[in-house]
């Protein structure tokens, strides 16, 4: 009895220092109580802040989506009930609703990262900082928007949710017009690029024989300098002077998928090349790894590095003394 006694005391015991300590635990405050006011004091949680926009609020628009792209265009089967494949489609589709909220909460998200920043930043959040996490948002913004417009044609332009919500206008929200949307949606581009300084006080004189190589991360700036050169952008201040005699060839990005997709490796470079050059036309493409009969194949059969290779020979056999290469060694699969 006194055994038993004992055992039952000792479980008593254990039960009561496990519940005291559960309570220790459930009343201890938590040791990161972040709020948007106590929040955004430095770069690095504005940063954080932004981090979202690349994940869970464009998750429902991405589910929906692959219906309302690939399913309407035919691209994909659904079944001959689908309403996506019997383009009867109507407004209480789960899919499309759960697609519309989506872009509307990237849309809620942004507009409150840009207010937060604007507001609430702290002293210690660089200029720099805030106008990077501010484009940031303005760029999801934009792409929210073309979405939006595109697949469900006028919609509001919703510019601040807080103003809207304290002024308990939630219910009398109207819809724009579709070109003014189109025009809201490259404003907030033309914001988000124009708030970000790419560089300044760039002075270089490139001169005949010189090799030049722009080396930086990605969003430095290189291609925006590039693109300068060539005149596609306009600079806000100074100027840019092309030799006399230059004749320029641009390698673009996208230069690949500058090609006629309905020609061959053969054609695509026999189609340019004059004189002496004609007759070596397989010694070239062999030297970009082109062999045998690999030169009848059609250009909209080849990979993104063979196209890159392909549009490589074009480019230097163009009749140019001056080259702009973006990024050319990019996707070139050259194992």
């Amino acid at each position: 009895m006194k055994i038993l006694n004992i055992k039952s005391l000792a479980i008593a015991s254990i039960f009561v220092v496990g519940m005291s300590s559960c309570t220790d635990f459930l009343n201890r405050p938590a040791e990161d109580t972040y709020t948007t006011d106590g929040f955004y004091q430095t770069d690095a949680q504005c940063f954080q802040g932004v981090n979202a926009l690349y994940n869970s609020p464009w998750y429902d628009f991405q589910r929906g989506f692959v219906k309302i792209g690939d399913g309407l265009s035919g691209n994909l089967y659904f079944g001959d009930t689908n309403p996506y494949q019997t383009f009867v489609l109507k407004s209480s589709d789960a899919d499309l609703k759960n697609a519309s909220a989506s872009l509307w909460s990237v849309n809620a998200y942004c507009n409150t990262i840009i207010e937060n920043i604007n507001m609430k930043s702290g002293a210690a959040v660089t200029q720099k900082t805030k106008n990077i996490v501010i484009g940031e948002a303005l760029t999801w913004k934009a792409m929210a928007y073309f979405y939006l417009v595109r697949c469900f044609g006028a919609v509001p332009i919703i510019h601040n949710n807080s103003a809207i919500i304290s002024a308990g206008q939630s219910n009398s929200v109207y819809k724009n017009k579709i070109e003014d949307v189109y025009t809201y949606i490259v404003k907030d581009l033309e914001k988000a690029y124009g708030e970000n300084l790419i560089f300044k006080d760039a002075n270089i004189v490139i001169e005949r024989g010189d090799k030049v190589a722009f080396v930086g991360k990605n969003g430095e700036g290189k291609s925006t300098m590039i693109k300068a050169i060539m005149k596609e952008i306009e600079i806000n201040n100074g100027s840019v002077e092309i030799g006399h005699n230059s004749k320029i060839g641009y390698f673009a990005q996208n230069q690949a998928s500058l090609l006629d997709e309905n020609g061959t490796i053969f054609s695509t470079i026999d189609d340019i090349a004059v004189g002496d050059v004609r007759t070596k036309i397989k010694d070239i493409l062999g030297a970009f790894m082109f062999h045998g009969d690999d030169v009848t194949k059609k250009v909209k059969v080849l990979s993104g590095g063979e196209k890159t290779r392909l549009a490589m020979i074009k480019l230097l056999l163009e009749p140019v003394n001056l080259l702009i290469l973006d990024e050319p060694s990019n996707h070139l699969d050259m194992k």
